[in-house]
């Protein structure tokens, strides 16, 4: 692994991690590190530093104009460029850590005013920036040729340097006077801000802010950070807030195991749910939910199933006393709030029974209409009296099979129904899901669709529709691996039934997401990756895919802000067909 070098006696640096300045235990010369890119980068840089202190300027002028197009610049790079430029090198004196800079080529620009060394400034950290103020005053005095006479102050009288070297030693109270010192002098100074926060939250390097998370937005100082400072500082904060908040979710998915535990994780990361990574983690914890919402609903309805055949023994006596309080609890407001909308499902054993009288009922009848048609002829017509029979009878069996229908639209209305792979699924009254077949013996299945063979996994990894509740609408989609769920609340649920390579659940983890949905409509004309949209109550429009919502609520959002409201769309081939509810046509090329 490659080391760091000292800037002045060329001696290897062993410094701690994250840190950003370092102390040389030769020569005593604090001075700034560079930025930690990869071991190749520091080879490079340690290479430079070894042509500049040997006077090869020519030669490290070379060797940085290819580390600045590899794209490799930071505040300490950008020094060295400094110190080419002005044929600088450092020396070192007879007292432990002082030193100073012979410059070979004074030039006619002062240092100070020099475009590197003001991004020098810039890149820099609020403990490096110090160390580089000084250097950059000892090389404009070694420009002039008066070293002594313009010596800059030391590095431990200025009070913001001497703040960080504070914190280094674990000072708190003692770095909090000192950048008080600097805010007297100077009340928007960010990096006394930036150094009051590092106190407060007890952090010794600045590298260390990675680990403290949403502590570091509820410190008082953090909000002046972002205020005062420039924009390079305020996006670093950002991103050490960033990682903090990262590092403090996946610390605490390790040992997560309840649903509230899950939640809480799932909170952290919605504060930094643009992160890449935050993403991909808020899915597996919808997942994890979903999941253990599974678990507890099959302990429930187990426990429930052993009370109406008589388990009562102690073991199982004492699981099914918590499975039903938290099963009553749970659902008891919903129930008084929708009386008379929700059925309660009968026991299994009543079910059978009263199915079993059904089919016997309508053997009965069948027969007695076969005799009837067997003694008259062909072209007799049925009775009123037998036509009444059998609409009675038709509308008993419907409703308590669940399939309610008004007198008026017996003839046309129909029970929603949803076909995903071989399974069959029909929407029940009380807004449950009900799967009408049972899967085949084997675990997967070859289908083909789109001219293309994938596997259908019969039993998936998660199989949560059971515990849908107030279900309004089912969707397929269309290569028959996914069911959707349009919940009364407009929140859309999916359950995932296919093995094939293709990841349903980073393509759809943004239907988790929407929120008063109407209903669903699937892009046409696109076999391979097709796009869900989704009609929300008010009007608006939703996308699957993420770059085709960016472009509609870039190009509809103004418009939809404004009062119109979606209709109906239809999509096909990267065009979006949308009809408003004012009665006008628009087309949108959502690709």
């Amino acid at each position: 692994m490659a080391k760091f070098l000292c800037k002045v006696c060329g001696e290897s640096l062993e410094p701690i991690d994250g840190a950003v300045v370092a102390t040389c235990s030769v020569c005593g010369a604090r001075q700034a590190l560079p930025m930690l890119l990869s071991d190749e980068y520091l080879e490079r840089y340690a290479e430079l530093v070894c042509l500049q202190q040997g006077g090869m300027f020519e030669e490290a002028e070379e060797h940085l104009e290819n580390m600045f197009l590899d794209g490799g610049a930071d505040a300490a790079l950008y020094w060295m460029g400094v110190l080419v430029k002005y044929r600088a090198v450092y020396e070192s004196e007879e007292e432990k850590g002082t030193y100073k800079i012979i410059c070979g080529k004074p030039g006619e620009e002062s240092v100070l005013e020099n475009e590197s060394f003001q991004k020098v400034l810039h890149y820099a950290s609020p403990a490096q920036r110090g160390i580089f103020e000084k250097d950059g005053k000892l090389l404009e005095s070694a420009r002039f040729g008066s070293r002594g006479e313009h010596e800059s102050e030391n590095e431990a009288d200025n009070p913001l340097n001497r703040g960080f070297l504070c914190l280094e030693d674990g000072a708190w109270d003692a770095a909090m006077a000192q950048f008080d010192r600097v805010l007297t002098d100077s009340p928007e100074n960010a990096l006394a801000y930036f150094g009051k926060m590092m106190a407060e939250l007890q952090i010794h390097r600045e590298g260390e802010l990675s680990r403290a998370g949403t502590r570091m937005s509820e410190t008082e100082y953090y909000e002046k950070v972002l205020e005062y400072g420039d924009e390079v500082l305020c996006d670093r904060l950002k991103k050490y807030r960033e990682s903090g908040i990262l590092y403090q979710a996946t610390e605490r998915g390790k040992c997560a195991e309840t649903i509230d535990d899950w939640k809480h994780v799932k909170k952290l990361l919605m504060e930094i749910r643009d992160n890449e990574r935050a993403a991909e983690y808020l899915s597996l914890c919808d997942r994890k939910i979903r999941a253990i919402m599974v678990r507890e609903a099959q302990l429930v309805m187990g426990c429930r199933e052993a009370v109406n055949l008589g388990l009562t023994t102690d073991t199982l006596g004492t699981r099914m006393v918590s499975a039903n309080y938290y099963y009553d609890f749970d659902m008891s407001d919903e129930d008084d709030s929708k009386e008379g909308k929700k059925l309660h499902m009968p026991s299994s054993r009543a079910v059978a029974i009263f199915a079993l009288v059904v089919m016997l009922i309508l053997v009965g009848l069948f027969a007695v209409s076969f005799l009837m048609e067997k003694d008259s002829p062909a072209e007799t017509e049925v009775s009123e009296t037998d036509s009444e029979t059998q609409k009675s009878t038709y509308q008993s069996f419907t409703e308590n099979a669940g399939l309610t229908v008004s007198d008026d639209e017996q003839a046309d209305t129909e029970p929603e129904f949803c076909v995903v792979g071989s399974r069959a699924f029909i929407l029940e009254d009380n807004g449950s899901v009900k799967l009408l077949n049972e899967p085949v013996k084997e675990e997967t299945m070859e289908v083909t669709q789109n001219g293309a063979s994938f596997a259908l996994n019969e039993s998936p990894y998660e199989s949560d529709f059971t515990t849908w509740n107030d279900v309004t609408a089912l969707y397929s989609d269309p290569d028959g691996a996914m069911l959707f769920g349009v919940m009364e609340n407009g929140t859309v649920s999916y359950d995932i039934f296919s093995s094939s390579n293709m990841n349903y659940e980073d393509t759809y983890k943004a239907v988790s997401s929407w929120i008063n949905v109407k209903k669903l409509v699937w892009e046409s004309g696109n076999t391979q990756k097709p796009c869900l949209f989704a009609i929300t109550k008010d009007g608006k429009l939703y996308a699957s895919d993420a770059a085709a919502d960016k472009n509609l609520q870039q190009i509809l959002g103004p418009m939809l802000d404004h009062g119109s409201k979606i209709q109906t769309l239809g999509a096909q081939n990267g065009m979006l067909h949308l009809i408003l509810e004012d009665g006008s046509y628009i087309s949108v090329n959502y690709k």
